[in-house]
């Protein structure tokens, strides 16, 4: 009589490769919801930065434009709101862009007392309603919570271009 051998896997290696399985899935799930944040914070910036344009060249096509900002705090999503004029008309216009601001993302501004960037009609920061700081400019620094990466939009006072710095 021959014994012939059993084929097989046994309970262990089927332990082994589902605790692999779960480890492999863990680390994937985290790389997924980075990726997932820096591509909405991305998306965040990358409509701040058009409508910052689109204020810029509105304020040259209608004799001004400004940009509010109502920064999220506590539950509620900020936003950004662009109206063609000036901020200081008694009849303001209605706006022509809104923008939401996830409360996910931190918004800080330098100067820090800022919260409106005020465009003139020749598309360069009217420093009367927009301060500047020591370097003449007006920067938005936007961040995502408990993360390195940092993206920051300085506005040129002087020509009011708008130029992009990511730091990761």
């Amino acid at each position: 009589m021959s014994h012939q051998a059993v084929k097989g896997i046994t309970l262990l290696e089927m332990i082994i490769v589902c605790g692999v399985a779960c480890i492999l899935l863990a680390i994937t799930g985290i790389a997924w919801q980075k990726a997932s944040a820096n591509r909405h914070m991305d998306a965040v910036v990358a409509e701040l930065e058009a409508g910052l344009s689109l204020a810029r060249q509105t304020a040259q096509n209608h004799n001004g434009a400004y940009i509010t900002f109502v920064l999220p705090s506590g539950s509620n999503d900020g936003s950004w709101t662009l109206f063609p004029g000036s901020y200081d008309d008694a009849t303001r216009q209605n706006m022509t862009t809104q923008k939401p601001i996830s409360r996910v993302l931190n918004v800080s501004f330098s100067p820090s007392t800022t919260n409106v960037i005020q465009f003139n009609s020749a598309g360069s920061i009217d420093k009367n309603i927009s301060p500047l700081n020591s370097d003449g400019n007006c920067e938005i620094i936007i961040s995502l919570g408990g993360d390195n990466r940092l993206t920051t939009l300085t506005i040129i006072g002087m020509t009011g271009a708008v130029v992009k710095n990511v730091t990761n």
